[in-house]
Formats: C-alpha cells, structure tokens, sequence
C-alpha cells in the first residue's frame, strides 16, 4: 500500500506514524519464471508485537492496561480508511506496540486492498493461524471495506482480554460497557458495526474514561 506524503494539516498527514517506511523495493526470480516483489522496510527498536503479548499472557491482561492498545489499534484501522486502504489482515502479528511509548506501528500490508469498491477486489489470502479473526464478507469472497479491519480488531481484543475468539466471549473481571464496545464491532453483520472509525475510537474512549478515569 502507497501512502502520499500530505501538507501539514490535511487528514493524511499523521499516517505515516502508523507505518513502517519503506527503503527499498526490487523484484526476485522464483520457479517457473514468476517473480516476486521485495519490500525492505525499517525497524523501529523496542517494538512488541501483540501476539507476543497474547503468549506472555495467555489468560489475558488487566483490562485497564489494554485499553491503550486497543485505542491504538482503532487508530490504525481509521488511518488505513483515510487513505481509502482496506488492510485486511489485521492480526497480532501485525500490530506492534512499543510498551513504554505507547506509540504503535502497523506492518502486513501486503495483501491491503486500496478501494475495493472501486477496484471490485477481494481478500483472497487468509493465515490460517488467525482464521478465527476473519469476517464472514472475507471468508466468503465478499467486498471488504473499513468495517472488514475494525472487526478483527475487535477478535484481537477479546484475544488480548483473554476471551474466545470463536465464540466472541470475554472473561467477567471486563466491564460490561468495555464488553458491549467490543462486541459491536464483531458482529458478523457488517452494517451492525460501528460505522465511522473515528467516531467509535471516541466513543471507547468516552467509556475508558468513564470506567477508570
């Protein structure tokens, strides 16, 4: 996914913080004359991602101290949707955080789709280790759009709260009103999700604030 630079002010000019920069770029020779391409991106130090946190805390973190990520999280999903990209494979793998900064890094965008309603294309790549945070428009070859990212951020969520991800449950020590937040945005219904990213990265943070202050 390309992202123009923008003058100081306009809606895009945060969005690199959100991804890694590119350094290079050069095409490779495999079998049967395909080729492949090669991105060299750079490395930001002291980044962690959050499948490294799910294994560090297998029944899941304090549900204050995972707020910050999943607003962080939200965040990248609204920056990919004001550059008209569906990243569609928004998994723990791919979201990076820096525990004592707080700043996050989203990497994976080789299968983003840039305006799919436009393009007509489809996600037709799923890593089966992360089946379970697909939603059913990719599974079943449908149109992504903004809602198809915020949905897996919500699997990633109630995986870092230590919940099912199959079943879309959380453990009890979460706040209802987290719980209700969360749930919405892994309905399997696309039009029963929150529908404009900035406004539901406010209202989590309107019930974070309400919850812990």
């Amino acid at each position: 996914a390309q992202f123009r630079d923008a003058e100081p002010g306009e809606p895009l000019s945060g969005i690199r913080q959100f991804v890694p920069g590119l350094l290079d770029t050069f095409l490779v020779s495999g079998e049967s004359n395909t080729r492949f391409r090669v991105n060299i991106m750079s490395e930001i130090p002291d980044m962690v991602s959050v499948a490294v946190i799910i294994e560090a805390y297998p029944y899941g973190l304090v549900p204050q101290e995972s707020a910050w990520i999943f607003r962080r999280i939200i965040a990248q999903t609204l920056a990919a949707s004001m550059a008209g990209v569906v990243h569609g494979a928004m998994i723990p793998d791919h979201i990076l955080v820096d525990p004592f900064k707080h700043e996050p890094l989203h990497i994976g965008w080789a299968h983003a789709i840039y305006d799919p309603k436009q393009s007509g294309k489809r996600i037709t790549y799923v890593i089966d280790r992360w089946r379970d945070f697909y939603p059913p428009e990719v599974l079943e070859k449908k149109l992504p759009d903004h809602r198809t990212d915020l949905y897996m951020a919500g699997k990633i969520m109630i995986k870092l709260l230590g919940g099912d991800v199959k079943l879309n449950t959380l453990p009890k020590t979460v706040p209802d009103s987290i719980v209700r937040i969360i749930l919405r945005s892994v309905e399997k219904s696309p039009g029963r999700r929150p529908q404009d990213g900035a406004e539901f990265l406010d209202e989590f943070t309107r019930v974070v604030r309400k919850e812990w202050g």
